[in-house]
């Protein structure tokens, strides 16, 4: 692996040199015999299953809902310099990425309107206007990994004559990729990669071997980067676990059309992909779904299917999980990235015969402005000790590549048949929290919540409990009735409050983009600096 690194790294440096001096002509369009051309839009259909959806209204005129819910019009006066008031960044995204033209081509045929909208984005795209909101964007990497599959769908299209137009925004796109440091090493990095040898599978260039090793080398750095040494995601969600196997499937199956076959990325990404799935298995429910654990939603279960009981402790991601034939439990404290990291250290997680006991409010959508997002992903959105004094804050003003604000760790033991998990979580240097939780079984558990802060500290302790389920408070016990169990929460200090959605402002994201109410169960802690011991108990009803 290492000499594979190095000889791609020495290609690699060549290749940028070579770039830099500007010394080498300008890629043209390569010709393939018309197989490639149909194997290439079987991959585009593919790729273009879970995308945006088109819907025709008039000759010439089509109803666009983009995969984040911004809607508009696609016809002939399409106009790119437009500014989303609704999730500006995703919707522009997703405009940018053309798509919508994609399909319009493939399943509506009408090829006219495909073209015109083609040209009218490469006016704009070098436009000074175009150029300025381009830069501005944040995930301009993903943009440009969708935009680069459009544009080579384009040149697939036999009916389309847009090939000009597409060369010149395929080698301006290949030009932003090749700036090291706009290849991040999150799934952004492993598209924008990916994307760029289609890209190269499309062009004719001198240095096009060098190119194709240069991103195969990111590709397999980025893929590697993706897990810890346990195969555990680094990216604090089991849904992008599965995103990652998922497009390693993508890559393995594409490599084949794309001429990356002989690559030895290919055999790698094999071997990461083996053990990546081995791992997810162990993160799956008993039902064989993922539980909704940081920016991921809740997946459908697999089904018939029950998953032989597990566990999974992994330090360095700061995640433990253990499943039996009908119940699961995780918590979650401390991370090896920031990317996708939400307010949750020290948060568990309780499901028992199909029902969600204690909740994960999942992820709303990627939309900072969007309050509800927000507070899905803030502290409110977990069930943890936290101080309230960190309750507003959106996760990336916390965890962020420029020096994250908190610190986490979670410990694991064994005391007899007794799991034994301790999280410390400090934010700032000052304000931390100790979680100590004893898993006696699936039925029971103690929570030990040790806070330690300024004099002026506002600690509570909340659980999320899902609206559906009949939750009462009497004095210091709480009793949630769900359709298998009673399960009972007693603490031994502090004022339980039990607030629905509208109160708290937490709502729970059942799917992408689509919220459901969610009780909030806050437990007010006596004290800067207290103590304080919850005990949970399920019965069978």
């Amino acid at each position: 692996m290492k000499h594979l690194k190095h000889a791609i790294r020495r290609l690699s440096s060549h290749w940028l040199l070579s770039q830099n001096r500007k010394s080498l002509q300008k890629p043209t369009l390569r010709l393939h015999d018309s197989t490639f051309y149909e194997q290439y839009l079987e991959l585009s259909r593919l790729h273009l299953r879970s995308s945006t959806s088109v819907t025709p209204l008039a000759p010439g005129e089509y109803r666009v809902r983009t995969r984040n819910g911004y809607e508009f019009d696609a016809d002939n006066q399409l106009d790119y310099s437009v500014q989303p008031d609704y999730q500006r960044q995703s919707s522009l995204l997703w405009l940018y990425s053309l798509d919508y033209l994609c399909i319009i081509a493939l399943t509506h045929k009408d090829y006219e309107l495909v073209a015109q909208c083609v040209k009218r984005f490469h006016e704009f795209f070098f436009s000074s206007e175009g150029r300025h909101t381009i830069a501005s964007m944040s995930s301009a990497d993903h943009m440009y990994a969708e935009l680069i599959r459009s544009l080579c769908t384009f040149i697939a299209i036999p009916e389309l004559d847009v090939d000009e137009e597409c060369v010149d925004l395929l080698n301006e796109a290949l030009a932003w990729a090749s700036v090291p440091a706009h290849i991040r090493n999150n799934n952004h990095g492993m598209m924008l990669c990916l994307s760029a040898l289609h890209a190269i599978s499309m062009l004719e260039a001198e240095d096009g071997e060098a190119r194709s090793d240069y991103f195969a080398g990111r590709l397999l750095e980025v893929f590697e980067g993706a897990f810890s040494s346990k195969s555990t995601c680094v990216e604090n969600t089991p849904q992008y676990q599965q995103f990652y196997i998922h497009m390693m499937d993508t890559t393995l199956r594409e490599s084949r059309v794309i001429g990356l076959s002989g690559n030895r990325l290919v055999g790698h990404v094999a071997a990461l992909r083996e053990d990546a799935f081995a791992n997810l298995e162990l993160q799956r429910l008993p039902d064989g779904s993922l539980p909704p654990l940081g920016d991921g939603n809740a997946t459908r279960p697999k089904t018939h299917v029950t998953m032989p009981e597990s566990e999974l402790f992994d330090s360095e991601c700061g995640f433990f999980c253990k499943r039996w034939s009908d119940a699961y439990f995780s918590m979650k404290c401390g991370s090896a990235s920031v990317t996708h990291k939400q307010m949750d250290d020290n948060s568990i997680f309780l499901w028992y015969k199909g029902e969600t006991i204690l909740a994960d409010a999942g992820n709303l959508n990627y939309d900072a402005d969007d309050q509800i997002s927000v507070a899905i992903k803030s502290q409110k959105g977990h069930s943890g000790p936290y101080f309230r004094e960190y309750d507003e804050l959106y996760p990336a003003v916390v965890y962020n590549t420029y020096g994250a604000r908190a610190t986490g760790e979670l410990k694991h033991a064994v005391d007899g048949e007794v799991h034994v998990l301790r999280g410390t979580s400090t934010v700032d240097g000052t304000y931390t929290t100790h979680r100590t939780v004893r898993l006696t079984s699936a039925r029971e558990l103690s929570v030990y919540d040790d806070f330690d802060g300024p004099d002026h500290a506002q600690p509570c302790i909340r659980f999320l409990v899902p609206s559906e389920h009949d939750t009462k408070v009497d004095g210091l016990e709480v009793t949630i009735k769900t359709h298998t169990c009673i399960a009972s929460i007693e603490a031994d200090a502090g004022e339980w409050k039990l607030l629905p959605s509208e109160e708290s402002g937490v709502w729970q994201a059942a799917a992408f983009n689509s919220k459901e109410p969610v009780n909030l169960l806050e437990l007010t802690v006596p004290g800067a600096n207290a103590y304080v011991s919850t005990h949970i108990v399920l019965r069978d009803v």
